[in-house]
């Protein structure tokens, strides 16, 4: 769906979610539920406010930024640096998540998050 949003609005059929930064923040929403073991409906909605969190972050950079630029510019390279900022949460996320040991019905077990 936000492809098909992407390709109308920057007018290129190449465009794909990663663009904005869409895909990094739904990513590192659900594995944020994830490890907070929220449920199913959970995992979802966060995933959708990551994402939503991140396209709002990559418009109101280009808004400030943009001014005096090309719009469309800036908002790609703020999409990007959106992108790269949700990614490098959701590394330190499942570094952070790999390594705390777990107990469960007696047993020790390392959980480890990863992506899907």
């Amino acid at each position: 769906m936000s492809g098909a949003a992407y390709q109308g609005m920057f007018r290129n059929p190449m465009v794909s979610p990663d663009i904005l930064g869409v895909s990094s923040g739904a990513g590192f929403g659900a594995s944020l539920a994830i490890l907070l073991s929220l449920p199913v409906a959970g995992i979802q909605l966060f995933s959708f406010a990551g994402g939503i969190t991140a396209v709002l972050i990559a418009v109101s950079i280009s808004k400030t930024i943009g001014r005096s630029h090309d719009s469309v510019l800036v908002l790609v390279l703020s999409g990007i640096i959106i992108s790269s900022l949700f990614g490098a949460l959701l590394s330190i996320l499942n570094l952070n998540y790999s390594s705390i040991n777990k107990k469960k019905g007696g047993k020790k077990y390392r959980k480890s998050l990863y992506y899907w």
